[in-house]
C-alpha cells in the first residue's frame, strides 16, 4: 500500500507545520476565571471522548471534562486549536489547582502546540482541561481515543501518515493515497472548522482548481465538521484516492489527521492454500463496490432514477448494477473494476468514460 506526499496550496504559500515538542509538566496560569464542564460523547468504535469546535472567549478562559478510567488503558490524545492554548490531562485531585492557576503536573498535554500524543492511564479519576492563552477568541477540538484499534480479519500494518497542520483562509490540502488488494485504510482526525472529503484521484485537479468535484458521501462532510476526518475505515476498491480538505472560513484553522493501514489476515490449510480468504475478500469487495454504486446513484440520480434500479447482480467475473430504461426493454448494467463500464442489451461491455463528463 502506497502513500504519496501531501500536496499543500494556499495562495502560493505553504502551510505552517505545528510544533510537537513538549515537557511532561508545566505551570499553568489564568488571568480570569470561568468554568464550563464539557459534555463527553462516547461511541462503540475507538472514541472515548470527543469535543469538536469548542469556542474559548478571551485569554484565561478555560473548559474541562472529568472522566474515570476503571483499569489500565492506553489512549491517544488528538488535539487542534486555532491559536495558542494549554490542553492537559491531569488527576482530578489537581482540578482546583488548575482552576486557580497554580502549578500542576500532567500525564500528557499540549502547550501552545497541537497534534497527537499517547499516554497510558492507570485506574483513577482524571480531567481533560483546556485554557486559552491568547488574548482573543479561540476554537479547539479534542478527542481521546482508545489506542488499541482493531479491524476484524485484519492486522495492524503501519501508520504512514500522521500530520498536524494549520490552514489559512481559503486554503486546501490534498493527501493522496493508494489502496491495494488485501489492505484497508483507517483514517482518523479532527479540525477546528474545515470541510473534509475522500475523492477519486481523477477529481484532484478539479478540487485543486476550486471547481465542482465528486466525492464519496460516506467518507465526506460537505460542511465544517470538527470531528472529520474521523474514525473512517475506507471500504473502496483497490485504486488511487485522496483525502482533501478546504478551509472556507475567513480565518486560519488547524487540523490533525492520521492514516493506519491494516493487512488482511489469512489462515493456512496446511497445503499452502488459505482458509476462507477468497470468500471473505469477495464479500468485502462487493460491499466496497456497492458503496461506489450507491454514491453514483445519489450524485447522478438523473441517470439512475429509483424506479429503474434492479439492484446488484453477479455473472461470472462481473459484479454490476442493473437498470431498466423507460421503454422497458433495454437495460444499462454498470460494472466497476476501478473504472465504470456499461452493457446495453448484452451487446458487450463498453467503457462509460470519465465521471467528469457525465453532466455534459
Amino acid at each position: 500500500m502506497r502513500t504519496r506526499s501531501t500536496s499543500l496550496f494556499s495562495s502560493g504559500r505553504y502551510f505552517r507545520k505545528a510544533r510537537l515538542a513538549l515537557a511532561m509538566s508545566a505551570a499553568l496560569f489564568v488571568s480570569s476565571f470561568s468554568s464550563v464542564a464539557i459534555g463527553a460523547t462516547t461511541t462503540t468504535d475507538t472514541e472515548f471522548l470527543s469535543v469538536p469546535m469548542q469556542p474559548l472567549n478571551g485569554q484565561g478562559n478555560y473548559l474541562y471534562q472529568a472522566f474515570t478510567v476503571t483499569s489500565q488503558t492506553g489512549f491517544d490524545f488528538l488535539y487542534a486549536a486555532d491559536y495558542a492554548t494549554q490542553a492537559v490531562i491531569i488527576a482530578k485531585s489537581d482540578l482546583a489547582n488548575f482552576i486557580n492557576g497554580s502549578s500542576v503536573s500532567y500525564f500528557v498535554g499540549f502547550d501552545g502546540d497541537y497534534g497527537i500524543k499517547s499516554a497510558t492511564l492507570e485506574a483513577g479519576e482524571y480531567v481533560i482541561a483546556v485554557r486559552n492563552t491568547t488574548n482573543s477568541e479561540n476554537t479547539f477540538s479534542l478527542e481521546l481515543d482508545y489506542a488499541n484499534l482493531q479491524l476484524a480479519g485484519y492486522e495492524y500494518d503501519s501508520t504512514p501518515v500522521a500530520e498536524a497542520r494549520s490552514m489559512e483562509a481559503g486554503a486546501g490540502l490534498i493527501q493522496p493515497f493508494t489502496i491495494t488488494d488485501g489492505y484497508k485504510y483507517h483514517i482518523d482526525g479532527l479540525n477546528t472548522g474545515v470541510k473534509s472529503y475522500v475523492i477519486p484521484a481523477s477529481e484532484i485537479e478539479k478540487f485543486r482548481n476550486n471547481e465542482d468535484f465528486n466525492f464519496y458521501t460516506s467518507y465526506s462532510s460537505n460542511f465544517a465538521n470538527g470531528e472529520q476526518p474521523g474514525a473512517m475505515t475506507i471500504d473502496l476498491p483497490a485504486g488511487d484516492y485522496a483525502l482533501v480538505l478546504r478551509n472556507s472560513s475567513a480565518t486560519t484553522k488547524s487540523l490533525v489527521y492520521r492514516f493506519h493501514t491494516f493487512k488482511q489476515v489469512t489462515e493456512d490449510n496446511g497445503d499452502g492454500t488459505d482458509v476462507g480468504t477468497e470468500t471473505d475478500t469477495d464479500t468485502d469487495s462487493k460491499a466496497a463496490i456497492d458503496l461506489v454504486f450507491d454514491d453514483i446513484e445519489e450524485i447522478y440520480s438523473q441517470f439512475f432514477p429509483v424506479s429503474t434500479r434492479n439492484g446488484s447482480l453477479t455473472e461470472g467475473e462481473y459484479y454490476y448494477r442493473q437498470y431498466t430504461l423507460d421503454d422497458g426493454q433495454q437495460t444499462y448494467m454498470l460494472e466497476w473494476d476501478g473504472g465504470l463500464w456499461y452493457n446495453v442489451d448484452s451487446n458487450g461491455w463498453q467503457l462509460w468514460g470519465p465521471i467528469a463528463n457525465w453532466g455534459k
